[in-house]
């Protein structure tokens, strides 16, 4: 019933390797929403160079970390193959770690758009995996993309999609989003997946956020870019991040998530969903015995943290409520004549769990009601 009302059961934890979220993720990538599709391109490799063959920005700026601690590159696209975190293509069937999963997009737009509202923001857009899906589902997607090869891989497959709602990708840097953007425009839902500092180097653009020399300057231009954004959403909206925690050259996090929940809330948003996403594992256990050397666990999730800018009191669900309002029965006669007033009338079950072996231990007595 759950699944059937809300698209997936509204829990704290969302299971991408169940059988049936696996099967609704290839529906989608039959219509030609890939999320690794164009970034091959433009990838650029991290970690060590001397090791991987680096020669690019990227390169120059040495070790870099991986989810799981060590000083390997997430992902190697040099020689336009998805990498499986070690600077080796991965299989057909296997999953990078920038892989954006289209049924993530679907569950965040069923749970956190108005029912008014259906415009949203994306300040990091990368492949079509969400705008493709926002515009299949009849929504207006603007997405923001650095990489001109990405935008017109996007753009491309966008034809072929031939979707029901608009989908808009801009070339540009997200730091200038208030000139990108028109001033008059206004969004129902900030969704985007943001680069997780070094964890990937999308391309050699020095303007590339990836591509920041410290921490503190990824943050000053990841804050204002979620500054301007912020200040395109409507009151009592959503903003949603999928993110993950990273760690320093060290192996220590940097704690990512807490940096990001402070700077919405600076911005004048409050906390208000903190949602577990699990990925397949891929090859993770290949990398668990090397990683835990070092005691280190292998990171086989992300967090997807909802803010919200607005009245709490105006954050019940219109559908539950008409769900209630509609079931309305009425009789102009004595109860007890009912059955004989109907041919073939229906059973009347009184007690909601006689088909179970006994009611649960809280529930109260069933009430005789007429």
């Amino acid at each position: 019933k759950l699944q059937k009302q809300f698209l997936v059961p509204p829990f704290s934890v969302l299971n991408a390797r169940e059988g049936w979220w696996q099967e609704r993720k290839r529906a989608w990538l039959s219509l030609g929403i890939q999320s690794e599709v164009g970034r091959a391109a433009d990838l650029m490799q991290t970690g060590e160079s001397s090791a991987y063959g680096g020669t690019g920005f990227a390169g120059q700026r040495g070790a870099r970390v991986s989810p799981g601690g060590s000083a390997r590159p997430a992902c190697d696209y040099s020689n336009q193959e998805r990498g499986d975190g070690f600077g080796n293509p991965l299989s057909a069937d296997a999953t990078g770690t920038s892989i954006f999963d289209p049924v993530l997009s679907e569950v965040i737009y069923t749970w956190f758009l108005t029912k008014e509202g259906k415009r949203i923001l994306d300040t990091f857009a990368g492949s079509l995996a969400r705008g493709g899906v926002a515009a299949t589902l009849g929504h207006d997607y603007t997405g923001i993309e650095i990489r001109k090869t990405q935008l017109e891989t996007n753009e491309k497959a966008l034809k072929e999609l031939a979707p029901a709602g608009a989908c808009r990708f801009i070339l540009g840097d997200s730091k200038e989003l208030a000139t990108l953007v028109p001033a008059e425009e206004t969004f129902d839902l900030i969704f985007s997946c943001p680069p997780y500092y070094d964890l990937e180097i999308y391309s050699s653009n020095e303007q590339d956020l990836s591509a920041k020399q410290t921490y503190e300057e990824f943050m000053r231009d990841y804050s204002s870019i979620f500054e301007q954004a912020a200040a395109r959403l409507k009151p009592n909206r959503f903003a949603v991040l999928v993110l993950g925690d990273i760690r320093d050259e060290k192996g220590f996090y940097r704690n990512f998530i807490r940096d990001n929940i402070g700077l919405f809330e600076r911005l004048g948003f409050k906390l208000y969903n903190e949602i577990i996403y699990v990925q397949m594992l891929a090859t993770a256990p290949f990398r668990a015995e090397r990683h835990m050397r070092k005691r280190k666990v292998v990171k086989t999730h992300q967090n997807i943290l909802t803010f919200y800018n607005g009245d709490a009191e105006l954050l019940r669900n219109p559908q539950l409520l008409e769900a209630h309002l509609k079931v309305l029965t009425f009789f102009n006669g004595d109860p007890e004549e009912i059955k004989g007033s109907f041919k073939n009338p229906p059973d009347i079950e009184r007690d909601v769990f006689a088909a179970l072996e006994g009611p649960p231990e809280d529930a109260a007595e069933p009430e005789e009601r007429t």
